[in-house]
């Protein structure tokens, strides 16, 4: 299988890459986590990758999960392919 190289830049213009044979139309990323146990709120320095998806579904649904733990700023970018 041929490897690509797939690319999507956060809203804080931080690039992220991953190169694979697999297919990828998403990157989920985040700006922060909340602790609901401990009341703490971490801000993340620059966005960070929570996970590549396949499809724009998966994207939706894996931002609702995201949500669901306490990530903030949860965000489905599309990716680019090199």
């Amino acid at each position: 299988m041929a490897k690509h190289t797939y690319t999507v830049t956060a809203q804080d213009g931080t690039v992220h890459t991953r190169t694979t044979a697999r297919t990828y139309t998403h990157c989920v990323l985040a700006s922060g986590i909340h602790h609901p146990a401990t009341n703490e709120t971490v801000q993340y320095e620059t966005c960070e990758v929570l996970g590549w998806v396949g499809s724009p579904e998966l994207a939706a649904k894996r931002v609702a999960t995201d949500k669901k733990h306490g990530f903030l700023n949860v965000q489905a970018v599309p990716c680019t392919v090199k």
